[in-house]
């Protein structure tokens, strides 16, 4: 199974162009972008999102609810990849470009 289809990407108002190679989708930046800016690129995807069957395991989807009966979700991702269900830098060589408070 290979992730969700992407739709479309769009910064700043416009539609960014993208490729997919594999499981991996590529945007394609449409001019230099400056060392040390940052942009947002929005990904609009779809599809369905596979349920886990034996979490964590065999990733996917868990809907479920706690003890008091509230509803709430996980995802599972050994062994397939986080990218399976969010838009991300999926790669265990990766690390974040910073932290929470911009640094």
């Amino acid at each position: 199974m290979g992730p969700l289809e992407v739709d479309s990407l769009v910064q700043d108002g416009r539609a960014v162009p993208f490729r997919r190679e594999g499981n991996a989708f590529f945007a394609q930046r449409q001019a230099p972008q400056p060392h040390g800016a940052t942009k947002t690129i929005t990904v609009f995807y779809h599809g369905k999102p596979r349920p886990a069957k034996r979490p964590p395991w065999d990733g996917g989807f868990t809907w479920t609810s706690d003890s008091l009966g509230r509803p709430w979700i996980v995802t599972t991702d050994q062994g397939l990849g986080a990218s399976l269900w969010w838009p991300n830098k999926d790669t265990q060589a990766d690390e974040p470009d910073r932290d929470q408070e911009g640094r």
